[in-house]
């Protein structure tokens, strides 16, 4: 009998990438029905019902939908997970995925000049209907399909920012989060901009783009007017309905917290193979919740234990301070390293035609696409009530 637990490789694993469909439609109806199986499963399951039995009935149905789509994201991306289990990946290998997530920094900030384009009515583009799809494309930024070709000397830009840092409290400054125009737009009560990334600004001085900021928004006010209506018309067609009053609940509501899903794997999970990815999950998440402790000292010793030249720290400052910023300038420069040869499989990938693949473990992605078609239907809509043309010219 095996051990509970030991597993030597996935070679049993029934969902592993050679027995997934490799074209795009195939692959989407793959997981779309692997979704549907893992719900039922779950809806039959003496274990998930003895569980759920202990919270209460607020949030279940939409618990049970969160849960499958990280157990799909983890069948997905199951060699990630494994590879955190067996600690196999390298720390070049490392290296070389923060410096993928400069690259996509990059494409951000060039979609971003696009947004601010497109909103003042100075271009179009085809993919494009609504201003929502920026953000859908910032989700997707690898796939997306208009925006030009990164170039060397944007490349060159990238590294002279990152050599640039000192300030290790920013954070990884490869990795941006959501580039939502009207957050970015936002001005601070001196006039500037409050939450403008460091990396947009720095390419901004450099490149010229400065200018870019100053265009109007006239896609925008538009596009709230008619969502606004729409919104208006929904209510209006939509009867209130008067609840019945429920008695109080005393059981917990179900939490949204990551801990939460993986207990509930560990109770209710017969697959051993899930369990484990689960079990790959927790380091994921423990890794993360170390790196982003600013007082926490294991990573950045690690980086500099680890370091392939010598690392000297700043005099100048606290002991603790000086190792942090010492780690974080190494790391830095060792991204701007690793920037070339993910630059020319960047520019390989362009030239063939091929794409990345997707890095969607929550279905992000899928969650973006669907408000997209939503907001879409709803202002041709509202354009046809006003008796307008059904399209998105405005």
């Amino acid at each position: 009998m095996k051990k509970k637990g030991h597993f030597a490789n996935f070679d049993h694993f029934p969902y592993r990438k050679e027995m997934i469909p490799e074209d795009k439609v195939e692959y989407e109806q793959f997981f779309k029905k692997l979704t549907t199986q893992f719900i039922n499963e779950l809806k039959e399951s003496e274990k998930v019902k003895s569980y759920l039995e202990k919270y209460s009935d607020h949030n279940k149905e939409g618990f049970i939908k969160r849960y499958v789509n990280w157990k799909v994201s983890l069948v997905k991306s199951y060699n990630y997970y494994i590879g955190l289990l067996s600690e196999r990946e390298s720390l070049e290998l490392r290296y070389q995925n923060y410096a993928l997530e400069a690259l996509r920094s990059i494409l951000k900030k060039k979609l971003f000049n696009l947004e601010l384009q497109w909103r003042a009515g100075q271009i179009k583009i085809e993919e494009v209907k609504i201003s929502f799809d920026f953000l859908y494309w910032h989700q997707n930024i690898m796939a997306c399909p208009f925006i030009p070709m990164i170039t060397p000397e944007e490349i060159v830009l990238m590294k002279s920012f990152l050599l640039s840092l000192d300030d290790w409290y920013m954070g990884d400054p490869w990795d941006l989060h959501m580039s939502d125009y009207g957050r970015v737009m936002e001005k601070d009560e001196t006039g500037g901009y409050a939450y403008m990334p460091e990396w947009y600004e720095y390419y901004d001085s450099r490149m010229g783009t400065n200018l870019l900021l100053l265009l109007p928004d006239k896609k925008g006010p538009k596009e709230e007017m008619y969502l606004e209506l729409a919104r208006e018309k929904q209510k209006e067609s939509t009867p209130a309905k008067k609840a019945k009053p429920k008695p109080p609940e005393k059981r917990p509501m179900l939490s949204g917290f990551s801990n939460s899903y993986i207990e509930f794997a560990r109770e209710t999970e017969t697959d051993p193979y899930i369990l484990k990815l689960f079990d790959g999950m927790e380091i994921h998440l423990r890794k993360i919740d170390s790196e982003s402790g600013n007082m926490e000292l294991d990573g950045p010793i690690s980086t500099l234990q680890n370091a392939d030249r010598p690392v000297y720290l700043d005099s100048q400052l606290v002991w603790y301070k000086a190792i942090h910023k010492a780690a974080f300038q190494y790391e830095n420069l060792k991204v701007a390293e690793a920037l070339d040869p993910v630059y020319e499989q960047y520019v390989t990938y362009k030239e063939l035609g091929l794409s990345y693949e997707s890095d969607d473990r929550h279905d992000i992605i899928g969650t973006f696409k669907m408000i997209q078609d939503k907001w879409r239907e709803a202002i041709l809509d509202a354009r046809e009530m006003c008796g307008e043309p059904r399209d998105f010219n405005y």
